[in-house]
């Protein structure tokens, strides 16, 4: 397990921390086990505005969807920019995480409610003791569940009686988690969200959520949960929710019926435990209070096509 020694500043711009408490009033907790307020811990921060460290957690797979785990330094790249910058720091991560799952109850998820309460049951049977998570559920609005809890155990409480109904509010109901995900201060976040990827009664633009994620140090995983012949009106949220995966460093997987769900829960638990943390420098010229596009590459002797999950952009302070 790498635990860089380093300072750690996690702090939204206050444009997005605006954004995102315009929904604190939408929620009220219906169950859930023992709160976590300010469990903290060390793992991949981002930014470190004393050393002008980049950290960068990072998810390599080859083209079956299995992590990578025993490359090298020499062996990843990193632009800031277009610039190539030289990796100071480099390890391996296994740390606790904090997991917000976003479960999507709306009605278009009627018939997909199995798989979808299965897919969400396989995850948290994946969580460790040290993990902490919390549970938020929407259709027309997000519903904080469960709060931010080290009792694992407990976010699937009450999922038995779920029924789906109502309108969209998926932006919403992530702007939400993101939000709440902030209560683990430092934690390595990670937003787990569980839907068909339509979208009709938000507020959120799909523009200031993407900022929104980015600003929050997030990384986001979806699990698309349809049909064989998915209807044309769920394609461009499927779409966001992909869009949204890759920007964070996250991933995203399809899943038409149960048979498929073990392989995702196998591939997600990896993804999420099993990453390498790479630090660079910023470029000198970097202007403070932009944000930078960074890009990681990876080419290995003899492995062929891998595939590279790592945030796109950072915040220079």
């Amino acid at each position: 397990m790498l635990t860089p020694n380093l300072p750690v500043q996690c702090k939204l711009p206050r444009a997005c921390s605006v954004l995102l408490t315009l929904l604190a009033s939408l929620h009220t907790p219906l169950w859930g086990g023992a709160p976590v307020d300010d469990y903290n811990m060390r793992g991949a921060a981002q930014f470190t505005a004393q050393t002008s460290l980049v950290l960068l957690p990072v998810t390599v797979t080859d083209r079956f969807g299995k992590t990578i785990t025993d490359l090298k330094p020499e062996h990843f790249r990193i632009s800031d920019g277009s610039t190539p910058r030289e990796i100071v720091s480099f390890g391996r991560v296994d740390t606790p995480v904090s997991v917000g799952i976003i479960l999507d109850l709306s009605a278009s998820m009627h018939r997909k409610l199995p798989y979808a309460l299965y897919a969400v049951r396989q995850i948290v049977d994946t969580l460790g003791a040290d993990d902490a998570g919390y549970m938020i559920t929407f259709d027309k609005t997000p519903q904080l569940q469960v709060p931010f809890t080290r009792e694992v155990e407990t976010l699937g409480n009450g999922l038995l009686f779920s029924r789906a109904g109502s309108n969209t509010a998926l932006y919403d109901a992530i702007g939400l988690g993101l939000r709440h995900g902030q209560k683990g201060k430092c934690f390595r976040k990670v937003l787990l969200v569980v839907s068909d990827g339509g979208d009709n009664r938000s507020r959120l633009m799909e523009s200031e959520l993407v900022s929104a994620a980015l600003e929050a140090d997030t990384q986001i995983y979806s699990i698309a949960v349809h049909e064989r012949l998915r209807p044309k009106d769920e394609v461009p949220g499927a779409q966001f929710l992909e869009r949204l995966a890759k920007l964070t460093g996250g991933l995203k997987f399809d899943v038409r019926t149960t048979g498929e769900v073990p392989a995702v829960r196998e591939a997600i638990s990896r993804a999420m435990k099993e990453q390498y943390l790479l630090g660079f420098k910023p470029h000198d010229e970097a202007v403070s209070g932009k944000w930078r596009k960074v890009k990681v590459g990876v080419e290995a002797p003899g492995v062929r096509s891998l595939q590279v999950s790592a945030k796109s952009a950072y915040f220079n302070p």
